[in-house]
């Protein structure tokens, strides 16, 4: 199967509920070996009330997840349904963890060798 290039609109979501596409200028290539194509049957993209696990089952399975994974979070602005194995909440979560990691460098490790003491400061 050719991957046609240049820009198009995908459609992240399968099942009743109306499409969600995103316009790219190239969809990535990681997208055509996506599991939840294959499933139209399950709702990714969930009302208020719905259940997601099946959503999260076809995820774990996914080749694909942690590419998805990482375009989700990467992404705030796709805040609705289950993306890369995770629900909203997750994704939120896991953008402020990684600021986190940003914002405060690891701290220095012992001038005594031992780890544990760093989380102590040096008492002598």
């Amino acid at each position: 199967m050719v991957t046609p290039r240049g820009p198009q609109r995908v459609e992240l979501l399968a099942g009743s509920e109306p499409a969600r596409t995103l316009d790219f200028p190239t969809p990535p290539d990681w997208m055509r070996d996506a599991l939840c194509r294959e499933y139209p049957h399950v709702t990714f993209f969930p009302d208020k009330g719905q259940a997601i696990k099946p959503a999260l089952q076809v995820c774990a399975k996914c080749i694909c997840m942690m590419d998805c994974r990482a375009w989700a979070i990467a992404d705030p602005s796709l805040d609705h349904g289950v993306l890369g194995g995770m629900d909203v909440q997750a994704r939120k979560a896991a953008r402020k963890l990684a600021a986190l990691r940003v914002a405060s460098p690891s701290p220095a490790p012992s001038s005594h060798g031992d780890p544990r003491t760093s989380l102590l400061g040096d008492a002598g």
